[in-house]
């Protein structure tokens, strides 16, 4: 009885530390950028003096030490590259999860500015069919409710979409414009 009692109280703290993608606050962000090469590989880079605004209040960001594909609704199943930063931990082996990403876990191997980080997935797929936004763990020079680190995203955050895929759009306006003439 009392290892089930323990046991309970383990799980209890575990899942109240878990990160969901509620978790995270909406912000706009400055100066970083998020380019997606394929569904499954992306880089991050952070300029020197990005910013992020919260709140109506703006912020210098210090670091970025997490970066995720966040899902609003679904989830995600998903297994990491050895490619990834290796200071880094991957999040998100058992799914679906309505996050997968890496933490650096604050071991200073964070991503600062005038970086770029290369993160790919050997598998990623979606319980909903589609990405909804890049999230991330972010330290800035001050502090939002009581704290300088939190977790946020932005819908400008997502990637800009490959060569081919403005391709195809381009030629559904075409199509779309010749039709009502």
């Amino acid at each position: 009885m009392k290892r089930i009692l323990i046991l309970a109280c383990i799980a209890t703290v575990a899942a109240a530390n878990a990160q969901t993608a509620s978790s995270f606050n909406l912000a706009s962000f400055n100066g970083l950028t998020v380019t997606e090469s394929n569904p499954l590989k992306f880089s991050v880079s952070l300029a020197s003096g990005s910013t992020i605004t919260l709140g109506g209040s703006t912020y210098t960001i210090v670091d970025i030490f997490g970066v995720y594909k966040r899902a609003s609704v679904g989830g995600y199943t998903s297994a990491a590259s050895k490619s990834a930063p290796w200071s880094w931990n991957y999040d998100g082996i058992s799914g679906p999860k309505d996050l997968v990403g890496w933490d650096d876990n604050d071991k200073g191997n964070s991503l600062s500015g005038g970086e770029t980080l290369d993160f790919e997935f050997k598998n990623l797929t979606t319980t909903t069919g589609t990405v909804s936004d890049y999230g991330f763990h972010v330290r800035i020079n001050g502090s939002y409710k009581g704290s300088n680190t939190f977790y946020a995203y932005s819908k400008s955050s997502a990637p800009v979409p490959e060569p081919a895929s403005l391709a195809v759009l381009g030629l559904g306006g075409l199509f779309l414009r010749r039709r009502k003439k």
